[in-house]
């Protein structure tokens, strides 16, 4: 559609992110111009040293960052806002594109007025708050700290989604929350070297294997407290009633350091980075995503259709993908649901299969590449459309 320059936002927890800029232009070949700025520091990391002084200001740091008004992490970051107006006045931009409402707002791109902003929200921000207030893993302390976390979040939101041209959501769920009508549907695909349609799927499972497979980054808090609440309360029950079922943990980052709270149970292999995913959808008889929190949709949900795997799902984790429901993808309202459905799949593999097979057919067409081109055409178009009409 045009020629696209990039605006990063970084802060010090990525700091080896930000210093390989030749792999970030690797990444975005496509982009023009790529350049870095700091923004509102979002995130408080614990110390590499463990000294009591350390630990001290980390926790210092950690309740400051608590109890500063929400709005303090939605403010424009000064050097980011004046690189972006500069950009603006020597590039002659249409039209900015941001990815999440938070970058958009730290970037100063929602405090300038001279051209439209489209933002890919992903997430609702409230809504996410929410979510963890709602989850079973959230202690009761936290719970409240997060109530009024919501309460400014909202507010702050609101005010900013008002000054899009155009926003996208992950969901119609969450499309209908906004009440805003310059909105359209943006939705989340798997990744994929080759389009659905066309990819060859796994062998089949092997009937004498009963393999669950979980998916995910151990990066996101969601994933670790979702898969611990599973191996706690779902994965005993599992095991007595399919004793030689196995539990395969499979994602980037430190799954190792979960040995101590999850890899002593019977049957959990914690297997951590891989190569390639083909070969673990292969060998496993049904997927499970057990998150309790978060917004937009899950995206380890189509990935394991798109390989043709069944999914077990909290019923959290399905919102979005109501339309998949009963072709691969069951939702579990609570723990004793989710034994029974994986149970069920562990003991009929080829039943289950065949219902993903139904829903892979189903993610080629909604969720494919030009399913999203169609969106994103339809959003950045509309943005422009609206400051012609507004300038004239």
């Amino acid at each position: 559609m045009g020629t696209v320059d990039i605006l990063l936002m970084s802060e010090p927890v990525y700091a080896a992110i930000e210093s390989d800029l030749a792999t970030i232009r690797r990444d975005y070949a496509e982009a023009g111009e790529i350049s870095i700025r700091h923004s509102t520091r979002q995130f408080v990391v614990p110390p590499p040293q463990r000294s009591v002084i350390s630990r001290v200001v980390y926790f210092g740091q950690r309740l400051l960052q608590a109890i500063r008004p929400r709005a303090h992490f939605y403010r424009p970051t000064r050097d980011a806002a004046e690189a972006l107006v500069g950009s603006i006045e020597l590039n002659g931009y249409d039209v900015l594109v941001a990815r999440y409402l938070k970058s958009a707002a730290i970037s100063g791109a929602l405090a300038q007025d001279r051209i439209p902003v489209v933002v890919d929200l992903d997430d609702l921000d409230e809504i996410v708050l929410e979510s963890k207030i709602k989850s079973r893993t959230t202690p009761l302390v936290r719970k409240i700290m997060l109530w009024n976390h919501a309460r400014q979040v909202r507010i702050e939101a609101r005010r900013l989604r008002a000054k899009c041209a155009h926003v996208f959501t992950a969901s119609e769920p969450d499309r209908a929350l906004l009440g805003l009508s310059a909105s359209s549907v943006l939705p989340n695909i798997p990744f994929r070297p080759v389009p659905i349609e066309t990819a060859a799927l796994p062998a089949s499972i092997p009937v004498a294997a009963p393999v669950i497979l979980f998916v995910g980054t151990h990066m996101h808090a969601a994933n670790r407290d979702g898969l611990r609440h599973f191996v706690a309360h779902c994965w005993p029950s599992i095991r007595d009633r399919v004793p030689d079922a196995r539990l395969r943990i499979v994602g980037s980052g430190a799954w190792e350091s979960e040995r101590e709270l999850l890899g002593t149970a019977p049957g959990i292999e914690i297997v951590g980075a891989v190569r390639e995913l083909e070969s673990e959808y292969a060998g496993a008889a049904l997927c499970i995503v057990p998150l309790l929190e978060g917004s937009g949709t899950k995206i380890k949900v189509l990935e394991a259709l798109m390989y043709g795997r069944p999914v077990v799902a909290s019923q959290h984790s399905t919102r979005g993908f109501e339309a998949l429901l009963g072709k691969g993808l069951v939702g579990a309202a609570d723990d004793s649901q989710i034994v029974q459905q994986c149970v069920e799949h562990l003991r009929d593999v080829e039943s289950g299969r065949a219902r993903a097979l139904r829903g892979r057919e189903q993610v080629a067409v909604d969720y494919s590449d030009e399913a999203v081109l169609r969106s994103v055409r339809l959003g950045v178009e509309s943005a422009m459309r609206s400051a012609v009409a507004a300038s004239a």
